[in-house]
């Protein structure tokens, strides 16, 4: 499933075009956002989808319920980016991000968050920070 129309438009209004995004689960919508001119980083489990809209994708298979740990923190170590879309895995433990060396500290962007695991993420990550719940997806402002 691609990222609805009314989150995109969200990224748009939040972030301005060029910026850099660091993405867990590509799809259609990082086409959408590649054109809209952003710099997009893919952190992507199915390799139907490594290489499909730009050449930044890390192929890191699912490793005890989320992507592999060692793979996707070897891929953004040196990686500077402006904000964190949270749209995967397909199927897993999107929790277990909390547990990679992601940077939390700047602006994020979760979808799926009517889904209960979802939700969970995204109430942790916003903690003691400003944010706007979309009921779907939600959007936390770094402090």
């Amino acid at each position: 499933m691609a990222i609805s129309q009314p989150f995109l438009n969200s990224i748009i209004e939040t972030l301005p075009k060029g910026s850099t995004i660091l993405e867990f689960g590509s799809g259609h919508g990082t086409k959408r956002l590649v054109d809209l001119g952003y710099v997009v980083y893919s952190v992507e489990q199915n390799m139907d989808w490594v290489g499909k809209y730009h050449n930044n994708y890390c192929h890191a298979p699912l490793k005890n319920g989320w992507y592999d740990i060692d793979i996707v923190n070897e891929f953004i170590k040196e990686r500077e980016y402006d904000a964190l879309l949270i749209d995967g895995p397909a199927a897993g433990e999107r929790l277990k991000i909390l547990e990679s060396n992601v940077t939390f500290e700047t602006l994020i962007f979760v979808d799926d968050i009517e889904r209960p695991k979802d939700r969970e993420l995204f109430n942790l990550l916003r903690k003691n920070k400003q944010f706007d719940d979309k009921n779907t997806y939600g959007i936390i402002y770094p402090t």
